[in-house]
C-alpha cells in the first residue's frame, strides 16, 4: 500500500509539473495581476478554472484537471531528472498549488502544496508529506507527517528515501492501527518490496488478523486458537512483487516472523480443554509456524518441554506436529485429548506417575492423525481398564508407533495374590491386543484356606476393546468382558482347564461352567459345578452336582442351588434354607472356623439356618430331623439351635466351646443315631449334655423301649445261661428278642474321645440292669462292669437254687449277677464274676444296701 502510494505520488508530481510548466509559459506575461482561464484542453490534459498569480512566488489554484493515463513508453531517466529538478525548484518558485479535483485515468484525488508540504486526499487514503531533493546524496526524501489508510484506519508516519542512482526506495517509520502500534522498515527496488515490521505490546490482535486475512491455516493458529491477554510482534518480514500489469505477487511461504503471546491458551481441538501457558514464542519461517511453550499446564498437569508446529501452512498439505511431554497420571484428561484425534487408549492411570513423550502429526484439512509415536515409562502405575479392572504395574515401558502399542516386559503385582511378568502389544486401530504372561505366583486364600494356586505357568492373553474390553485366556478357557460403566462378564463354558489350579475345598470340583455378570449395582451369575464333597447328601447319595443362580444388589445377595438350597446374605446376616439335604455339621463347622477364626473381632456375622426332612451328622453321630433351625454368630462362635423329631424336640446352645443341649420326647431312631445305644427300639427318650465341647457330662432317660438282640446282647445272654440259678428263674427278663425296658437312666461324661458311664440303670419287668464303665472311640473298645438284678423274692430263689454260694443278695431280697464286659465294641467278651461274688457276699449286700441304683437317679416320668 505504501509503495503504491509512493508510485502514485511519483506519477502525480511528474504530470502536474509538466502541466504547470506548460501553463506557466503561456501565462508568464500576465502573472502579476493574476490570470484565470476557464477551460483548457491541450496535450491530453483537460483543465477547468485555472488560476495563477505571481506574488513573490507563484500561487496556482485549479478546480478540476483530467489527465488521460495512457500507457506510453517514456524515458525513465528523463522523467526522474524532471522530477528532481521540479522538487529542487518547487520551494523557490511556488508558494501554493491547490487542485480541488484531479483525475488521472480512473484515480481521483485532491491536492494541495503549501509551505513545502504536499496534502493529498483520495477515497482510500489521506496524506501529508514533505518532499525534497538532496543533490549531494542524490536522494529524493519523502517525509510523511501523516498517512491515513481510510478503509483500515491505519496511520503511518516516517521517511522514504529514493536513491536516484540506485533506483531504490528505503522507508521506515511507525504505524498505528486496530489498537496496535509499531514500527516498519521497507525497501523497494526492481519492482520488489521487502518489508519488516514489529509492534509494541497490545491486548488484542483479532481485528488486525481479520483485516490482513492471511491464509486460513495461519489465521486460526494466530487467532482464535491462541487467545492471550497480551501480544508483542518482534518482527514480521516478507516480500511483495509489483508486476508490470499492475497485479501484486505475494508469497506467504517467504514470510518470517517472531511474536510473543503472554498468559495464553492453546486450543488444540474444539472438544478438548485448552493448554494454558504464561508465554508462547511464536515463530514463522519456511512456511512453518512454531510454538514454544513456557510452563504449560493442561488440566493441572505440567507439560514442560512440549512444543507445537504447523508445517506447509499455505496449502492443503498443512500438518500440525505436537511434541507433548507429561510427567503425571495418564488420566481422563490426557485420554480426552488423545481420543479427540482417534487415539483411543483402553485404560487410564489412577495411581503413580508416568513420564510420557508423545509425538503426533495431524492433517489439518481433515483432522486425520497421520503419525503417532509415544514413549511411556513408569516405575509404578495402576491402570484402570474401562472403569472395571485395575492393574498395578511396576517398571512399565510402553512404546507407541502409529496404532501399535508395544508393552515391554513389566511386572503386575497384586500383593499377596498375583505376581506376573507380562509383555505384548495393542493395536489401537483394530482395537486388539496380544500378551504373553508368566504367572510367577497366583494364589487366593480365604482365612488360611487356599482356594487357587498357580506357580511358574505361561499363558497367552488375547484382548479386544470395541464396545467393550475383552480378555481371553485360551489355555484356561476363560473370557473376561468389561463394558463401559464398569460392567464385567466372566464366562467359562468348561472349567476343567482351571481344575489343576484349584485348592482347598475347591480342589474337589470335577467339572462345571460359569456365566457371571457384574456391575456397580448388581451381580448376577448362573452355572453348575460337579463337586465331590463330604458335606452334603441328597436322597442318601452324595450331592455332587450343583446348579446355581446368584443375584446380588447393594442390599442383599440371593443364591439358589438345585431348587432346594436358598441363601440370602444381608450385610451382617446370612439366611440359609435347605430341603431334603443331609449335612455333616462337624465338617461344615471346620470350614466355618477357618473362615471366621482370623476375622476381625469387630466384624461379627450371624447365620440363620432352617431346614426340613434331613439328617444332621456330627462326627459319628446322626440326628434325623423333621425340621431344624439354628442361629450361628461369629467372633466368637456361638450357636443356638432347635430341631424337631416327630413329637420330640432338641434345643441347644454352643457358646465358644461350651455346650448346653437338652432333648425331650425323642423317638428311638434319634437316640440310636445320636448315642451309642444302637440297639434300642421303641419308646421315647430325654437327654441332656452340659460342659466343654470336648469335656462334657449328661444323662439319658429311657421310657418303654427294647434292648434288641445283637452281638453284645447275645454275649450277655450266653453268659447268663451258664448260671443254673438264672436258668431256674421262670422269667429272668431276657428273651431272644431282647430286654424290655420300662424305664432307664444313664449318667455319663465325655473327655478325650472317651465316653464314661458313671451309672447305668435299666428297669425291666422282672430284672434290672445297673453298671458303669467306658467306651474308647479311638480304639473302639469297651470296658464295663454290669450287674443284673432279678426281681423275684428271696424265698422263691432259695427254694429253686440248690447251691447258695451262687447267690448275691441285695437289701430288697433280690438276686444279682455281676458281668465283666471287655473288648471291641462290635463283639465284646462277657464274663461272670461268680467266685468273686461268693467271697464278697457280705460286702456286696452292704454296698447294695447303701448304693441302691434306684436312689441314684430321679426319673422324671412314671411307668
Amino acid at each position: 500500500m505504501i509503495i503504491t502510494i509512493i508510485k502514485l505520488l511519483h506519477s502525480i508530481i511528474f504530470k502536474i509539473f509538466f502541466l504547470i510548466l506548460t501553463l506557466f509559459i503561456i501565462s508568464i506575461f500576465f502573472l502579476s495581476n493574476g490570470i484565470e482561464i476557464p477551460k483548457i484542453d491541450i496535450l491530453g490534459y483537460k483543465v477547468e478554472k485555472f488560476y495563477i498569480k505571481l506574488d513573490k512566488k507563484l500561487i496556482i489554484t485549479i478546480n478540476k484537471i483530467e489527465i488521460n493515463d495512457k500507457k506510453e513508453p517514456t524515458n525513465k531517466a528523463n522523467k526522474i531528472n524532471f522530477i528532481i529538478k521540479s522538487i529542487q525548484y518547487l520551494p523557490n518558485y511556488f508558494k501554493k498549488i491547490e487542485i480541488d479535483s484531479l483525475k488521472i485515468g480512473q484515480k481521483k484525488l485532491s491536492l494541495l502544496y503549501e509551505r513545502e508540504t504536499f496534502y493529498i486526499d483520495t477515497n482510500s487514503f489521506r496524506l501529508s508529506s514533505h518532499i525534497f531533493y538532496n543533490p549531494d546524496l542524490k536522494t529524493i526524501t519523502v517525509k510523511i507527517k501523516r498517512l491515513l489508510l481510510k478503509n483500515s484506519q491505519i496511520e503511518l508516519d516516517g521517511k522514504f528515501d529514493y536513491l536516484v542512482e540506485q533506483e531504490r526506495w528505503i522507508g521506515e517509520g511507525s504505524y498505528k492501527t486496530f489498537k496496535i502500534a509499531g514500527n516498519f522498515y521497507l525497501t523497494y527496488e526492481d519492482r520488489t518490496i521487502n518489508f519488516k515490521l514489529n509492534s509494541k505490546e497490545s491486548t488484542s490482535i483479532k481485528e488486525l488478523v481479520d483485516y490482513i486475512a492471511p491464509p486460513e491455516p495461519i489465521k486460526v493458529w494466530i487467532y482464535p486458537k491462541i487467545p492471550a491477554k497480551r501480544y508483542k510482534l518482534h518482527y514480521l518480514t516478507g516480500t511483495i512483487k509489483l508486476k508490470r500489469d499492475g497485479s501484486i505477487e505475494f508469497d506467504p511461504k517467504k514470510l518470517k516472523a517472531f511474536a510473543v503471546a503472554y498468559d495464553a491458551k492453546i486450543y488444540f481441538h474444539n472438544s478438548v480443554p485448552p493448554v494454558s501457558t504464561k508465554q508462547i514464542d511464536i515463530s514463522l519461517e519456511n512456511n512453518t509456524l512454531s510454538f514454544k511453550l513456557y510452563d504449560p499446564l493442561y488440566e493441572g498437569k505440567k507439560l514442560n518441554g512440549s512444543f507445537v508446529q504447523i508445517r506447509n501452512l499455505t496449502n492443503s498439505k498443512a500438518e500440525l506436529d505436537a511434541h507433548i511431554i507429561v510427567n503425571d497420571k495418564i488420566d481422563n484428561s490426557i485420554k480426552t485429548i488423545l481420543s479427540a484425534y482417534e487415539i483411543n487408549l483402553p485404560f487410564i492411570q489412577t495411581e503413580g506417575k508416568t513420564s510420557a513423550v508423545v509425538d503426533f502429526t495431524i492433517k489439518l484439512s481433515t483432522g486425520e492423525v497421520v503419525k503417532y509415536e509415544g514413549d511411556y515409562r513408569s516405575k509404578y502405575a495402576k491402570l484402570l481398564f474401562d472403569k472395571s479392572i485395575e492393574l498395578p504395574v511396576k517398571d512399565l515401558h510402553v512404546i507407541s508407533n502409529g496404532s501399535k502399542l508395544i508393552i515391554e516386559p513389566c511386572n503386575i503385582l497384586f500383593t499377596p495374590y498375583l505376581n506376573a511378568r507380562v509383555n505384548g502389544s495393542i493395536d489401537l486401530h483394530n482395537k486388539t491386543g496380544n500378551f504373553k504372561s508368566l504367572i510367577k505366583s497366583l494364589k487366593y486364600t480365604y482365612n488360611s484356606t487356599p482356594l487357587i494356586k498357580i506357580a511358574d505357568q505361561k499363558f497367552n492373553v488375547e484382548m479386544s476393546f470395541n464396545d467393550k474390553v475383552i480378555f481371553k485366556i485360551p489355555k484356561l478357557n476363560l473370557t473376561f468382558s468389561y463394558r463401559k460403566g464398569g460392567d464385567i462378564k466372566i464366562v467359562s463354558n468348561d472349567i476343567k482347564p482351571l481344575i489343576p489350579y484349584l485348592k482347598g475345598p475347591l480342589s474337589e470340583i470335577k467339572s462345571g461352567k460359569i456365566d457371571l455378570n457384574y456391575s456397580s449395582k448388581r451381580v448376577k451369575a448362573n452355572g453348575f459345578i460337579n463337586y465331590s464333597n463330604n458335606y452334603f447328601k441328597y436322597q442318601n447319595k452324595p450331592l455332587e452336582k450343583f446348579n446355581f443362580k446368584l443375584d446380588k444388589n447393594r442390599f442383599q445377595t440371593v443364591v439358589s442351588i438345585n431348587n432346594n438350597i436358598f441363601i440370602t446374605l444381608k450385610k451382617n446376616d446370612t439366611y440359609i434354607s435347605l430341603g431334603n439335604i443331609d449335612i455333616y455339621i462337624d465338617k461344615i463347622l471346620k470350614i466355618l472356623k477357618n473362615y471366621t477364626s482370623k476375622s476381625s473381632s469387630t466384624h461379627k456375622k450371624t447365620i440363620h439356618i432352617k431346614g426340613y426332612k434331613a439328617t444332621l451328622h456330627y462326627k459319628k453321630l446322626k440326628l434325623p430331623c423333621s425340621s431344624y433351625s439354628a442361629i450361628i454368630k461369629t467372633n466368637p462362635l456361638n450357636i443356638i439351635f432347635t430341631s424337631k423329631h416327630d413329637r420330640g424336640k432338641i434345643m441347644g446352645v454352643i457358646s465358644n466351646k461350651y455346650i448346653n443341649i437338652t432333648g425331650k420326647d425323642l423317638p428311638d431312631y434319634v437316640i440310636r443315631n445320636l448315642t451309642t445305644l444302637k440297639y434300642i427300639y421303641g419308646g421315647y427318650f430325654d437327654f441332656e449334655a452340659i460342659g466343654n465341647i470336648d469335656n462334657f457330662k449328661g444323662r439319658v432317660l429311657i421310657y418303654k423301649s427294647l434292648w434288641a438282640k445283637n452281638a453284645f446282647y447275645n454275649n450277655i445272654f450266653a453268659a447268663l445261661n451258664t448260671i443254673p440259678a438264672v436258668l431256674s428263674l421262670k422269667n429272668p427278663g431276657f428273651s431272644k428278642k431282647g430286654f424290655k425296658i420300662k424305664k432307664g437312666a444313664i449318667q455319663f461324661s465325655f473327655k478325650d474321645n472317651i465316653l464314661y458311664f458313671k451309672n447305668i440303670l435299666m428297669k425291666g419287668d422282672s430284672a434290672q440292669i445297673t453298671g458303669k464303665g467306658k467306651i474308647n472311640f479311638k480304639s473302639e473298645t469297651i470296658l464295663m462292669l454290669m450287674q443284673i438284678h432279678f426281681l423275684e423274692n428271696l424265698t422263691n430263689i432259695l427254694n429253686k437254687i440248690p447251691i447258695a454260694g451262687y447267690i448275691i443278695f441285695g437289701d430288697d431280697g433280690t438276686m444279682a449277677v455281676s458281668l465283666n464286659i471287655n473288648g471291641y465294641l462290635d463283639n465284646p467278651k462277657v464274663k461272670t464274676e461268680v467266685v468273686k461274688d461268693i467271697i464278697q457276699v457280705p460286702f456286696n449286700i452292704l454296698e447294695r444296701t447303701i448304693k441302691l441304683p434306684f436312689k441314684l437317679f430321679e426319673l422324671n416320668k412314671a411307668d
